[in-house]
């Protein structure tokens, strides 16, 4: 058996989810979920600004 700290964290998503499920609104609840959380969200573009 390992002794290894495992610091890795899940987070069930707990939202109903279908295959007809658009996947914009799935991503916008998901953001807003994690930002209730604490979760500073960033888009790609802003990423991609603050590394220059």
């Amino acid at each position: 058996m390992k002794n290894e700290k495992d610091t890795s964290r899940q987070l069930m998503f707990l939202e109903p989810v279908s295959n007809d499920t658009d996947t914009e609104e799935l991503v916008e609840r998901l953001i807003l979920k994690l930002e209730s959380f604490g979760f500073n969200i960033i888009g790609k573009d802003e990423e991609t600004k603050d590394e220059s």
